[in-house]
């Protein structure tokens, strides 16, 4: 977007984009991005300046008649958000737009480093620089968050991986204050596909740790003390977010896919769906929840991450509800399972009564020697009488003469 920034000829302080939550580019002294503005009052009564007082980039007047049209479905007075647009299908988060903008998480790649595949969540490339839509970003982390709130209120757990050097402390922060598993150091081979063996050895690891502490460990000759000592260094580097992990999980988090190719492989092989901060030398379409946005810089991590540990705590907050609800569920389910496997049986226990004896109409009696079918009860009725055999005549065969 070319031009420098002009006030406008009525005097506002043009603050389009501050006003309504949605940014756009243009042209800065001090950088390449900053925000396009422009006086509510102007943008809804339709007298916005002349191109020749100000240039406006394509994709930011599309911007502005998007604005224009949602003005009339929510008060004006009010700073309208990507947010208000999703919130009927998505969870409610407390990050803005405007927020993701001052983080940084727009800076996408240089462009020769852009996936194709990521073209769907770009704004534009500026300057040799890709931009990725704020407005897409901030659905798709609804999208996510809500994902995962379901997922951990259902008593499922997210596994969080972040192994490249900007993401490790926030990571590691992330799963201390939601009590999750996390990988940080380093992602082994198998973990999710092959998790019987990492399960022996986890427990392999947790004997370890119990001669260490019971002073097993020292009964040992120094240097079988020392070997074991090394394995458990090793194991501690590579099990100590997952040793409680205790089953796979339900969910994974992932920043940067490129960098966990091979967690992003294991769990789409598992089935396990996978939230991940997707940049834009990356493919979106590896992962069940991408969140375009920059997944190097330490601001952007943190922000994104703060908001995926909100819906983890909010998932945990309605696990204990959600676990009372499905067993009252299951209990009416299973009363009412008995109930029915109870009237079954009686209405077959009648009918095996009723079909015991067969009773004729007295009106019908008709009376019938002891050679007869039928034979006639004193209460009037007619009762079944077994049939008797005929008697078998044996042929009698001669015996052979004697010469």
């Amino acid at each position: 977007m070319g031009g420098e920034k002009v006030p406008a000829e009525d005097g506002l302080s043009m603050a389009f984009c501050h006003n309504f939550g949605i940014p756009a580019c243009q042209r800065r002294g001090d950088g390449v991005f900053s925000t396009f503005s422009a006086s509510r009052e102007a943008v809804v009564s339709g007298s916005l300046p002349s191109s020749s007082t100000f240039n406006l980039d394509r994709k930011a007047a599309l911007l502005a008649g998007l604005c224009v049209a949602v003005s009339h479905s929510f008060n004006v007075s009010q700073p309208v958000r990507f947010s208000q647009i999703h919130r009927s299908t998505s969870m409610s988060i407390s990050i803005s737009v405007k927020d993701l903008l001052d983080a940084g998480v727009h800076f996408g790649h240089q462009t020769k480093r852009w996936n194709p595949r990521s073209k769907p969540y770009i704004f534009d490339h500026r300057q040799g620089i890709t931009i990725i839509d704020l407005g897409k970003t901030h659905a798709a982390l609804e999208k996510a968050c809500a994902f995962l709130e379901d997922t951990v209120a259902n008593g499922g757990n997210v596994l969080f991986v972040g192994t490249k050097r900007q993401a490790k402390d926030i990571v590691r922060e992330a799963a201390a204050a939601t009590s999750m598993p996390f990988c940080v150091d380093r992602w082994l081979g198998g973990t999710l596909t092959n998790y019987e063996t990492v399960k022996r050895s986890i427990a392999k690891f947790k004997k370890f740790q119990q001669m260490d502490t019971s002073g097993e460990l020292g009964k040992f000759s120094r240097k079988e003390e020392s070997a074991i000592r090394r394995e458990m260094a090793r194991m501690q580097r590579n099990f100590a977010g997952i040793v409680d992990m205790g089953d796979l999980p339900a969910a994974l988090f992932v920043i940067d896919v490129n960098h966990e190719a091979i967690a992003v492989a294991e769990s789409d092989r598992c089935g396990i769906p996978a939230v991940a901060l997707v940049d834009t030398n990356s493919d979106p379409t590896t992962v069940k929840f991408p969140i375009p946005g920059n997944d190097d810089a330490v601001k952007s991590i943190r922000i994104v991450i703060d908001a995926v540990v909100a819906a983890v705590q909010s998932g945990l907050a309605q696990r204990d509800s959600r676990r009372q609800a499905r067993g009252v569920a299951d209990l009416k389910q299973a009363t009412a399972a008995v109930a029915a496997a109870v009237g079954v049986a009686a209405d077959s226990a009648e009918a095996n009564a009723g079909g015991a004896e067969v009773s004729v109409s007295a009106s019908a009696v008709a009376e019938i020697d002891a050679d007869g079918d039928l034979d006639a009860g004193g209460d009037g009725e007619v009762v079944v009488a077994p049939k008797k055999k005929a008697a078998s005549t044996r042929k009698k065969i001669a015996a052979p003469r004697s010469e």
